[in-house]
């Protein structure tokens, strides 16, 4: 909807609109997988995540604090993934998150209330988000250009002819694999934002 999404855009709005447009996709590619002719894997799954919140998260009696990881979350990705990067503050950005995804592994929930408990969302949330956060520095860095709101001190031009594309992250067992897709361009061709 806005492109790179620069600052002060809309993005609640969009957060909202493809969240609900990436759910539904979601809801829909798990009814077909639940289908006779797949078994039921979406159940095995689920069986899966909900034995891994409790095992990993409920069952510690110690450890580290949930709060103080989305704490250096938020301020590492501000410090080194913010509006001015470059390949090092990048690489950093890197380093901590992935750092902070294996010390949540060691997150304590000190609330352990099956039912409406708020530290456990929080907990989950955190985990969601240390994944998305992680995308965000390893495809910037691979971004030898500026464009949009992605502003790299060290390659300060926009780079049409290699990097007119979208970047896509899969999840892996590891840092999160990049990927691209290509840009369909209709009406309007793209043009250097001039201030």
């Amino acid at each position: 909807m806005n492109g790179a999404n620069r600052l002060g855009s809309n993005s609640l709005t969009e957060c909202l609109v493809f969240g609900a447009a990436a759910g539904k996709a979601a809801a829909e590619y798990a009814l077909k997988l639940n289908s006779p002719s797949f078994g039921n894997p979406v159940q095995g799954e689920a069986m899966m995540e909900e034995k891994r919140i409790f095992d990993q998260l409920l069952k510690h009696e110690q450890g580290e604090r949930i709060s103080s990881i989305r704490t250096e979350m938020q301020e590492g990705m501000d410090k080194h993934v913010g509006i001015y990067r470059d390949e090092n503050s990048l690489k950093e950005g890197c380093r901590i998150i992935g750092d902070l995804k294996t010390r949540l592994k060691n997150g304590i929930v000190e609330d352990k209330d099956h039912v409406y408990n708020t530290e456990l969302v929080a907990a989950l949330e955190l985990d969601f988000m240390l994944d998305v956060a992680e995308t965000m520095p390893y495809s910037a860095i691979l971004r030898h250009e500026s464009r949009g709101a992605h502003y790299r001190t060290d390659y300060t031009k926009r780079d049409d002819t290699n990097f007119l594309k979208h970047s896509v992250a899969y999840k892996t067992a590891g840092p999160p694999r990049i990927d691209y897709l290509p840009v369909t361009i209709t009406r309007w061709k793209p043009e250097e934002r001039v201030y």
